[in-house]
Order: C-alpha cells, then sequence, then structure tokens
C-alpha cells in the first residue's frame, strides 16, 4: 500500500481500474494525489481538457486563482 501511495499516477489508475465504483473512488483518489504531491504530480494527460469550472456559469478560473492564492502564502487544499 505504501508504495501507491508515492506513485500518484499508479495510485489514479488503480483507482480506476482495481475498483467497482471507480468515477467516485478515482475523483477521491486524484483529488487526495493531488492535496499531497501537488497539481504537478498529476499526470499532465489527466489535466488536458479541464476547464477550471466547477459549474457550468463560472468563469473558469479557479486553477488561476488558486495559483494567485499561493503565491500570496495562502496553502489552498487542492
Amino acid at each position: 500500500m505504501c508504495a501507491v501511495g508515492s506513485n500518484p499516477e499508479e495510485a489514479i489508475v488503480r483507482a480506476v481500474n482495481d475498483t467497482l465504483d471507480n468515477d467516485t473512488v478515482a475523483a477521491i483518489v486524484r483529488a487526495a494525489v493531488g492535496a499531497l504531491h501537488g497539481r504537478a504530480s498529476l499526470p499532465r494527460r489527466s489535466m488536458d481538457g479541464l476547464s477550471g469550472r466547477t459549474v457550468a456559469t463560472d468563469d473558469g478560473r479557479m486553477f488561476e486563482l488558486l495559483e494567485a492564492a499561493r503565491n500570496c502564502g495562502l496553502k489552498p487544499f487542492i
């Protein structure tokens, strides 16, 4: 189990391939991997196409706002 925790991509792949409710489990694992290892640890191909929106009407600036918060010394959870 510890080996999976040190390999972010393997943790995500195993969440998708080795669980029954894989969409939910994979989303939770992906969030945990990002929180533990940072956004840079997430596979680039899994980030392509993400808009940064939380709902259809939002402006899509979530990633930009999180980066601005980090630059101000804040530590967002994601």
